[in-house]
């Protein structure tokens, strides 16, 4: 029996949209300058609203032993942007509502979850903190 990935993909972002909360995911700008006469310019980033479920668990070192260490996760369905590790994420900032003074944090690894080769949702760890 042949699955239909495609159409599962899209049914785990809409469950995901029904019960996570906006973020942006901001994206360095690509590309040359911005204009041929500006050749300092740095092309300006691209942001992208994404719907996430937020996790916090606690690390383990290699023999199972509670750490002073707490993860933080995220999850976001695979019908719309695919992020990366040099992307940034304003957590439970919607894009309407970045400005300058927006907390961005860094991705530290993406890791997609793709039975059948189609990406179905991403979990996104984001820098750890000490508890």
């Amino acid at each position: 029996m042949s699955e239909d990935w495609a159409a599962i993909a899209a049914e785990v972002s809409g469950d995901i949209g029904e019960i996570g909360f906006t973020s942006t995911l901001r994206r360095a700008g690509v590309g040359g300058p911005l204009s041929p006469s500006d050749e300092t310019s740095v092309p300006a980033p691209v942001d992208f609203e994404v719907t996430v479920i937020d996790d916090n668990y606690r690390v383990r070192d290699a023999s199972g032993t509670l750490i002073a260490k707490t993860q933080r996760t995220l999850t976001i369905g695979a019908t719309g942007v695919v992020p990366t590790k040099a992307d940034l994420i304003a957590v439970g900032v919607a894009k309407a509502d970045v400005g300058v003074d927006t907390v961005w944090t860094t991705i530290m690894e993406v890791r997609p979850l793709s039975p059948g080769g189609v990406d179905l949702l991403y979990e996104i760890d984001l820098e750890s903190s000490n508890t």
